[in-house]
């Protein structure tokens, strides 16, 4: 993604933005049209200022999923099952920090991160990895295997009145053994909020009738990858994609 749309964005560092904590926490997710990023920032732009740190503003995501071989963390998401977890290591390549993580969705929609740092990426699980799995997760772990890589660029703006945080996901690509799948064209837009303080995107959203709705990236690239896979319950959003980035 060409950085030169963010320079009308106001800055502001990472180390002055606060852990949000939110009590009542609205989350929604937007499939975008790269065409319209440009439009949308230029609106929204008086309420957001853009994270930096170190003089970075797009920030380069590494990230290789795990499931077990009958892709239980898959068919968790695309069912629709409340408590889901996703198991991860990830790299953030401008700040050269590693960490495997295990990321539960309990039945309440509230989403707990936890993570062990790492020295490298690898396609093995750490022994504090798995020690970590086995302290959280109820089922048999054992048979975790590296399932896909994803990579992406993020940016984030935050609302300095409101704490909202809003994540532009841009270059989203998949890769599994030979197979690879690239999305130049689509834009992965993410808000968290308080309920109850109206939030400046959404109600752009809402005025352009783009609808909320989304699909996990690990999901998405999985059903590009593994053609045998099972698609029926999220071929309508594959579709939206589909007309989103054939433009």
């Amino acid at each position: 993604m060409n950085s030169r749309i963010l320079n009308n964005l106001r800055d502001i560092a990472m180390n002055k933005v606060e852990q949000a904590q939110f009590m009542d926490r609205i989350d929604a997710r937007y499939l975008l049209p790269k065409k319209n990023l440009e439009e949308i920032l230029g609106v929204i732009q008086p309420h957001y200022q853009l994270l930096h740190l170190r003089g970075k503003r797009l920030f380069r995501y590494d990230t290789l999923y795990f499931d077990t071989p009958e892709r239980l963390f898959y068919h968790q998401y695309i069912s629709g099952r409340l408590k889901r977890y996703k198991i991860r290591s990830r790299r953030y390549v401008e700040t050269d920090e590693n960490y495997f993580e295990l990321k539960c969705r309990n039945n309440k929609r509230n989403t707990i991160t936890q993570r062990v740092r790492l020295d490298d990426l690898s396609e093995d699980i750490c022994d504090y990895g798995k020690q970590l799995l086995t302290q959280n997760v109820p089922i048999v772990t054992s048979g975790l295997k590296p399932a896909l890589w994803v990579y992406y660029h993020r940016f984030m703006l935050v609302n300095p009145e409101t704490n909202e945080r809003l994540t532009f996901d841009a270059n989203v690509w998949f890769r599994w053994q030979s197979q690879f799948v690239a999305y130049p064209n689509l834009i992965i837009a993410d808000v968290q909020h308080e309920r109850g303080y109206p939030s400046p995107f959404r109600m752009l959203m809402k005025k352009m009738e783009l609808r909320e709705g989304g699909i996990s990236k690990y999901c998405l690239g999985l059903a590009n990858v593994e053609p045998s896979l099972k698609i029926n319950t999220i071929k309508p959003i594959l579709s939206k994609i589909n007309q989103i980035t054939n433009y």
